[in-house]
C-alpha cells in the first residue's frame, strides 16, 4: 500500500451509454475524492469488451502510475465485462480483476478456467450496477445513489456511530464478529429464540452506521432459522420497501452480492432510498468469513473499506479462500466518525426522488 505522505490515484470506470445521464453527480463524487479524500482521479468510459480487455486496462494504469501515484483500486459503474467463473454453475468473481499481476487463465470466451495457485489483490474493486440487474431507472438509480454518498461524506446523513451484528443460529459461536474492534457501540442479536425474519425488519429500520448479517442466503433473499426450524424469508422487495438506515453492510451469506442477477439483494440495501452505500459479500455459495475482527480493526482504524478489505485478505493468504467475496459501491469510504465537517456544506442541487 501507499505511505500516509503518497497521494494515490482511483480509477472510474463508467460504461459510456450512461456517462451523460449521470455527469452532474458523478463530478460531484469525483470532487469529493479529490477535496475530501486527497486522490488522484482518472475516469474512463469504456463500452463492452473482454474481461481480459478491462483488466488489461487497468493494468496498463497501474504499470504507468506505480512508482508515482499508484493506483489503489477501480470503481466501476454501470455494466462491464463480468469475469465468469465455475463449472456448472458460473458467477462473477471480481477477484480476477483485483488480483491484477496475477497468472489467470481464460477461454477464447473471456472465461476463467484457472487461478493463481496464490491470489494477492494489489488493488480494490467497487461495482455500481444498477441497470439491468435491477428494476427501475439506471441513471435514476445511480444519481441518487451519489446524492446520499456525497451527503455522508458531508455530514448531512442522520448516521448513528453504532453497529449491530445480526448473527443467526448457525453462525452464533460467532458473536459481535469483531465490531468491537471498530465500534464502542455494538449490539448483538444471536439468540436463536429471537432471530428470524420479522425480528431483521424492524432491526432494519433503527439506526446504525454498520451491520455485519450471518444468515442463509440467495440472491434474492435471506431465510432465518428459529430454535432449529426456518422462520420466515426477507426479500429483495423488502429491502426495498423498508429502505434500511444504515450505511454498511457485510453478509456471511451465500450470494448475497451477485450483482448479475435480477434485482440482487445486495443491490436493493445501496440503491433503495435508503442510507445505503456499500455491501461486502459473496457472489455464489462461498465459505464463512475467517478472521471478522482483523477487518473491523483495520477499518476502526480509519481505513477507507477498500484498503481495509485488501489487507484484510492478504493477511494469511486468506484471498483464494475467500476468492468469492467483493465489494459493491463505493469503497474509498471510511467510517463517518473520520471526516471533519469544519464547515457548514450547503445542500446539493441534486435531490433523491421518492
Amino acid at each position: 500500500m501507499t505511505n500516509s505522505n503518497q497521494k494515490s490515484t482511483v480509477l472510474i470506470i463508467v460504461n459510456s451509454n450512461i456517462r451523460a445521464g449521470i455527469e452532474v453527480s458523478l463530478s460531484q463524487y469525483v470532487s469529493d475524492l479529490e477535496e475530501i479524500e486527497g486522490y488522484v482521479v482518472i475516469v474512463d468510459n469504456i463500452d463492452g469488451g473482454s474481461p481480459e480487455a478491462l483488466k488489461a486496462h487497468m493494468f496498463n494504469h497501474y504499470d504507468l502510475l506505480s512508482s508515482s501515484i499508484p493506483l489503489v483500486g477501480c470503481v466501476l459503474i454501470g455494466k462491464l465485462p463480468v469475469p465468469w467463473f465455475g463449472s456448472s454453475k458460473k458467477y462473477p468473481l471480481d477477484s480476477f480483476y483485483m488480483d491484477i499481476q496475477g497468472d489467470w487463465g481464460t477461454d477464447d470466451d473471456g472465461e476463467i478456467v484457472s487461478i493463481p495457485d496464490q491470489i494477492i489483490p494489489e488493488i480494490w474493486i467497487g461495482r455500481l450496477t444498477a441497470g439491468g440487474p435491477l428494476s427501475g431507472n439506471e441513471v435514476e438509480l445511480l444519481n441518487n445513489y451519489f446524492v446520499k454518498n456525497h451527503k455522508f461524506r458531508t455530514g448531512q446523513l442522520d448516521v448513528l456511530d453504532r453497529a449491530m451484528a445480526y448473527v443467526d443460529e448457525d453462525w452464533e459461536p460467532k458473536g459481535d464478529y469483531g465490531l468491537s474492534s471498530a465500534y464502542s457501540d455494538v449490539t448483538v442479536v444471536n439468540d436463536k429464540a429471537i432471530t428470524d425474519a420479522f425480528d431483521y425488519k424492524n432491526k432494519l429500520a433503527e439506526n446504525y452506521e454498520f451491520i455485519q448479517v450471518a444468515v442463509h442466503s440467495s440472491a434474492y433473499e435471506h431465510t432465518f432459522k428459529n430454535n432449529h426450524a426456518w422462520s420466515g424469508s426477507i426479500t429483495n422487495t423488502d429491502i426495498l420497501n423498508i429502505n434500511p438506515l444504515s450505511v454498511f453492510y457485510c453478509f456471511d451469506s451465500c450470494k448475497a452480492a451477485c450483482y448479475t442477477e435480477n434485482d440482487y439483494i445486495g443491490g436493493c440495501y445501496i440503491f433503495s432510498h435508503g442510507h445505503g452505500l456499500a455491501v461486502i459479500g459473496e457472489t455464489t455459495n462461498a465459505n464463512s468469513m475467517d478472521g471478522p475482527s482483523e477487518f473491523y480493526s483495520l477499518f476502526g482504524a480509519g481505513l477507507c473499506l477498500g484498503e481495509s478489505f485488501i489487507k484484510w485478505l492478504n493477511q494469511g493468504g486468506r484471498a483464494k479462500y475467500h476468492k468469492e467475496r467483493t465489494i459493491l459501491g463505493d469503497p474509498t469510504l471510511k467510517k463517518q466518525a473520520e471526516y471533519v465537517f469544519t464547515k457548514p456544506v450547503p445542500p446539493s442541487d441534486l435531490r433523491i426522488e421518492s
